[in-house]
Formats: C-alpha cells, sequence, structure tokens
C-alpha cells in the first residue's frame, strides 16, 4: 500500500528512490514488476522528485549517492506513468535546454506520450543547439509512436546547421521505417545537400533502409507431417 504523504511518499514501507534504483539498475524480472507497481501506486505524486533526480548535480558523490541508477530510474518511470506525467512537460523542456543530462530530460518526454514527442518536435528546432541536437537525437528513439517524428526529422533535414541536418538523417535511420517519405527525403539530401558529412551520413542511412526493404523474406517451415 502506498504512503501518499508528501514529504515521506513510500510503497510497502520503501520510498521512492528505492523503487527508482531497481528501475534503474534493471535488477530482476520480478523486482522490475514489484518496482513498476509501486511506480503506479504512487502515481503523479512522485513527479516532482522524478525531476529532481533528472536535475541532479555530475560527479564522484553521484556515484557513491546512487544518482546515475535513480536517474535512470525516473526516466523509466515517466514510460510507466505515460500522459499522466504531462503536468511536468514545461519542468523537462527546461532541462533539455538546460539541464545536466539534456538527453535523460528528453528520453522522459517521449516516456510521455504524444504531448512529449510535440515537445521534443518544438525542440528541434531550437535557437539553442544543444537542445536541438538532442531533441532530434531522442525522436530517433521512438518506438510505437515513430509516425509522429517523421514530418519533424525531415524539416530537420533542412535546417542551416549541418550539424542538425546529419543528426535527423541519423534519427531517421535509427525508426528503421521504410516509409517513403523518409526514403525520397534521404535520397534529395543525399543528392544535393551542400555539406560532405551530411550527404555521406543520409547516403549510408539510405543504403541501411533499401537493404532492409531488400532483405529476403524465408517462409516460415512448416511442421513435419
Amino acid at each position: 500500500m502506498a504512503s501518499l504523504h508528501p514529504k515521506r511518499l513510500s510503497y510497502e514501507g520503501k520510498n521512492v528512490d528505492y523503487w527508482l534504483s531497481i528501475l534503474g539498475a534493471g535488477r530482476r524480472s520480478e523486482q522490475m514488476a514489484k518496482a513498476t507497481e509501486a511506480t503506479m501506486a504512487m502515481g503523479t505524486n512522485i513527479l516532482p522528485i522524478l525531476v529532481a533526480h533528472l536535475d541532479s548535480r555530475p560527479g564522484i558523490y553521484s556515484l557513491v549517492t546512487g544518482s546515475l541508477e535513480k536517474r535512470n530510474g525516473a526516466v523509466s518511470a515517466f514510460y510507466i506513468l505515460g500522459k499522466s506525467a504531462a503536468p511536468v512537460i514545461p519542468a523537462l523542456e527546461r532541462l533539455v535546454e538546460n539541464g545536466h543530462y539534456p538527453m535523460d530530460a528528453a528520453l522522459a518526454l517521449l516516456g510521455i506520450g504524444t504531448n512529449g514527442i510535440a515537445s521534443l518536435a518544438k525542440l528541434a528546432i531550437s535557437e539553442k543547439p544543444v537542445a536541438r541536437y538532442t531533441a532530434v537525437g531522442a525522436l530517433g528513439n521512438i518506438n510505437s509512436d515513430w509516425e509522429l517524428a517523421v514530418p519533424t526529422l525531415i524539416a530537420c533535414l533542412d535546417h542551416k546547421d549541418p550539424e542538425t541536418r546529419s543528426r535527423a538523417a541519423s534519427s531517421l535511420g535509427r525508426l528503421r521505417s521504410t516509409d517513403p517519405r523518409i526514403i525520397v527525403a534521404l535520397q534529395r539530401t543525399a543528392l544535393s545537400d551542400s555539406d560532405a558529412m551530411v550527404k555521406a551520413t543520409s547516403s549510408r542511412v539510405l543504403s541501411n533502409i533499401l537493404n532492409q526493404t531488400r532483405a529476403p523474406k524465408f517462409p516460415e517451415s512448416s511442421p513435419s507431417q
């Protein structure tokens, strides 16, 4: 049972950090299942704690205190809580732009779902290079909702900054999709981009996608009679 006193959040007598450490360390499946259960039970009450862990300062002290595991666990918790964590999107946006661990904050936004992905799409055109690079990179990690990232990443292929264009091409490749929009956009970039690095990256990614579409499909073996 969860204790929801704001200063002493816990589940079955264990505090939030205990459960986050389990999520972040990737413990045995039964422990992970229990930590997931605890996260769902404590719910949005733990959002301020999750954001605080993503805003922790780097350093040797963090290794001693297990901050890395807790930070990883905080990212995992956002995937568990999903869209219910949307109220802290502005705080996560600030961490992508100015935090110590921008990619962790970006991955947390992905975990929130549609609204978090929309936030990353906005950050992908930020004037701040770190925020832009982080958002573009994170969008390549989408799984089930990958279609939501395609228009933003294709648009980033036309960004004035070559590094942004190159990262956008890489992220399109990591989506592992044969969507015709992706293929056409990468073909154009591979042929006509003014930057050699961007052309090379786009060409490599395009080749991987086309090889993926040409991969032989072997029929399933039928059971012996």
